[in-house]
């Protein structure tokens, strides 16, 4: 059963369903991802952001607010990344593997971490929030 459910997750991020679906008939949520694409637009513009990581990306709709070359986008699901690579080809993203974020320490002007701590547990989530310290530059910030 379990297998199914994921051929048919498969199947719908792969076509593209469920973000047509998502702009067609719930209109809110693309009034919510424009929102949300401004306040961080803001934010990223305060800090003169040269490297943001968008940890827990999903299908990449943060990516456009920044310039290709300084977005990183990682997610653990494959489905969703192909998604955000079909849609936003001059954009960089990434499997994470055991929530490691592999970037260099100190050199991130941004991370943005927006709905995905809750999908994870208080010790993974500690961990995660310790190597955010550590990657973010001297003056960076990270969005929750």
């Amino acid at each position: 059963m379990f297998n199914i459910l994921n051929q048919i997750k498969e199947y719908i991020f792969e076509k593209g369903v469920f973000y047509y679906i998502s702009q067609l008939y719930f209109p809110f949520i693309r009034e919510y991802t424009i929102q949300k694409r401004k306040i961080i637009a803001e934010e990223a513009s305060k800090l003169q952001v040269k490297k943001v990581v968008d940890f827990g990306c999903a299908v990449g709709h943060m990516a456009q607010v920044f310039q290709p070359k300084s977005y990183l986008g990682i997610d653990i699901n494959e489905s969703y990344l192909r998604f955000a690579k079909r849609n936003y080809k001059n954009y960089n993203f990434r499997l994470i593997k055991d929530k490691i974020i592999d970037v260099p320490d100190s050199s991130i002007d941004l991370i943005l971490c927006l709905g995905t701590l809750h999908h994870i547990n208080d010790s993974e989530s500690k961990k995660i929030l310790s190597q955010f310290y550590k990657k973010l530059r001297r003056g960076g910030r990270a969005l929750f």
